[in-house]
């Protein structure tokens, strides 16, 4: 999904909330005459009633009655009920595609008005046209939207004047994000009594203009001015809580959402918002049974969802195998991992690793355990919060540890990532293994997105102090770190609708390890300054001045069963005159929506972190919700 596509849906979304915030419930059914009239300062179509059975004028008056009173997906089931019995019934289409409007199932919408064109292609019917628009362009296809707009324009103009055929001006022109014109439109059928139903309507039309005009500020001026002259009315109290989404204020916008929904109890719709509202202040188990209702309700698109948060709430495990190795040796591992939701906003995680490290000079094998049992806890606003005890077994040698850390919405324009480490197993390569290193530190990552997201800005700052166990007679040895980065990425492109399913977590249970289809382009500086009193133990770079260009490429295919990364980047240490490279790729499959395979193979010149000499280092893990 492009920044266009993502742009015009919003939109859109925004102008189906005001379009059945708006809308009056239907007439009961009648015989309008072959042409079209005014009546009432309404645009009625010319339709031919068909030519019902007694069975079918009964499932069309519930059908009618059902609409009035809310009651959509059952109003949806009865018309489709009439399509059963004859495909080629118009009114019965066209009803189904004004409820799938209704309800966001736009492809349906589109559908359902396409086929009647095709079965009655001389009807003037400017709604029709209208509203496939609509449509159309919440599906991304704006030529298409623009066409059917054209018709529904030429249609209006062989009917009178009158307050319905301006307000239909009026939104395509504010759909076209022409607000002048149409709020010009909607003074020419403003009221200003406030007891005249159309004050309300037109009022909120009028805001619509203005969002889909970018005058934010004025729009959300004149909503909270609405909601004072018209307190607790719920299609005004629906249009503030998307008002406050917009601008991060989750807490009012859910107490907004649950009102609305309360109000609107048979209103599918509403029910979707209110649990994507719960959902956002990470109120999952709530988000996922107001989601399940919504479905229940006729929603079609929120089986993505109720899978997305069913995966997230169940406990899932992890085991595998690693490999990989350098210039001092080989370093084979087991890795296994469990985590189990408390509920949506607090968890445990446990992640143990067994390493081998065989070869290099040494010439035999050394063993390493460590393991790390995390307690988490999310926000209402989306911070993380986590506290760990971790232990590591060496051969002789044994020693507890902590960690911590924290990290803001990652929704945010600007984030933050903290996190600390005392005790921590030094793993990098086959020597830290066999020497007993140990690495005590923090680091400190802020992020700024600009450009619809689009760009990242990154800097960071880590400082490490690492040890190695002591030789028989000697002191322990260790050496001060500090690693300094700026860098930028930028999206190139994006879809997010090729997205990796299931919620898998990365490889020490703590972050979701998502996948969709994208390639990003990053510059990135590193400064880096060490002490190195290991001598003839270890040898680590001193200083270094770096700069580096890379690239990612993922694709996602199979409906989200398949994914590949592949990655690379190449550099000049210009403290040293030397250059760097990397490669890496990872494959990943999902032969379920609640488990992954995931193998990942990466092999540098050298780490990034100080350490010499070419290595390699991959993966093969199996995630498993239970």
């Amino acid at each position: 999904m492009d920044r266009s596509f993502a742009a015009s849906r919003t939109l859109v979304t925004f102008a189906m909330t005001v379009a059945v915030a708006c809308a009056r419930p239907p007439r009961a059914p009648t015989t309008p005459p072959p042409r079209p009239i005014s009546t009432d300062g309404d645009v009625e179509v010319a339709f031919v009633e068909p030519r019902y059975t007694p069975l079918q004028a009964l499932i069309d008056d519930e059908a009618r009655a059902a609409m009035a009173v809310g009651r959509y997906a059952r109003a949806r089931s009865l018309f489709r009920r009439l399509l059963q019995l004859d495909p080629d019934d118009t009114r019965a289409l066209r009803e189904a595609g004004r409820i799938a409007q209704a309800l966001g199932d736009y492809r349906a919408a589109v559908d359902a008005f396409a086929r009647i064109a095709h079965l009655d292609p001389d009807r003037p019917d400017p709604e029709r046209h209208f509203l496939r628009g609509e449509a159309l362009l919440a599906l991304g296809r704006r030529a298409e939207a623009e066409r059917e707009w054209s018709v529904s324009e030429t249609e209006l103009g062989a009917v009178p004047v009158d307050r319905r055929t301006l307000m239909w001006r009026a939104r395509i022109a504010a759909l076209r994000g022409q607000p002048a014109q149409a709020l010009g439109l909607y003074r020419a059928v403003r009221t200003t009594d406030r007891h005249d139903p159309a004050y309300l309507e037109i009022a909120l039309l009028e805001i619509e203009a203005k969002i889909l005009g970018g005058d934010w500020p004025q729009a959300m001026a004149r909503l909270r001015a609405l909601d004072r002259e018209a307190p607790d009315q719920p299609r005004v109290r629906a249009l503030l809580a998307w008002g406050h989404e917009v601008r991060g204020d989750d807490d009012a916008a859910l107490a907004l959402r649950a009102a609305v929904a309360d109000e609107w109890p048979d209103h599918p719709r509403k029910t979707v918002e209110y649990a994507r509202a719960l959902e956002r202040v990470h109120a999952e188990r709530a988000a996922l049974a107001e989601y399940r209702e919504a479905r229940a309700l006729g929603v079609p698109d929120v089986d993505p969802a109720i899978a997305r948060l069913r995966h997230r709430l169940d406990p899932e495990v992890a085991g595998g195998v690693s490999f990989g190795g350098d210039a001092s040796g080989s370093i084979a591992g087991l890795r296994a991992g469990a985590t189990v939701p408390i509920d949506g906003q607090l968890r445990v995680a446990l992640a143990v690793a067994r390493d081998t490290s065989s070869g290099g000079l040494a010439g035999h094998e050394d063993h390493a355990a460590t393991a790390a049992l995390w307690a988490l806890a999310t926000s209402r606003r989306g911070a993380v919060y986590g506290l760990a005890i971790t232990g590591r077994d060496r051969v002789a040698a044994r020693g507890l540890g902590a960690s911590a850390l924290v990290t803001t919405d990652p929704r945010r324009q600007v984030q933050l990532q903290l996190r600390a480490d005392y005790g921590q197993a030094w793993r990098e390569s086959s020597s830290t293994i066999r020497e007993g290193g140990v690495i005590d530190g923090a680091i400190g990552s802020a992020y700024v997105s600009a450009w619809a997201r689009r760009a990242l800005f990154s800097a960071s700052v880590q400082q490490r102090r690492l040890t190695l166990a002591p030789l028989p007679g000697m002191d322990e040895v260790a050496a001060m770190q500090v690693v300094g980065a700026l860098g930028v990425d930028y999206t190139v492109t994006l879809d997010r609708a090729a997205v990796m399913r299931g919620e898998i977590l990365d490889g020490e249970m703590l972050t979701p390890r998502g996948l969709a289809s994208a390639t990003v382009v990053s510059l990135r500086h590193y400064e880096m300054v060490s002490e190195a009193p290991f001598g003839a133990r270890l040898v680590l770079v001193e200083r270094s001045q770096t700069d580096e260009a890379s690239a990612v490429v993922r694709r996602v295919v199979g409906g989200g069963a398949v994914g590949v990364e592949l990655r690379g980047g190449a550099g000049y240490d210009w403290r040293r005159g030397i250059g760097l490279y990397r490669l890496g790729a990872s494959l990943m499959l999902s032969a379920t929506a609640g488990s992954r395979v995931t193998a990942d193979y990466d092999v540098g010149s050298e780490s990034g972190t100080g350490l010499v000499g070419r290595r390699h280092a991959g993966s093969v893990v199996l995630h498993v919700d239970l």
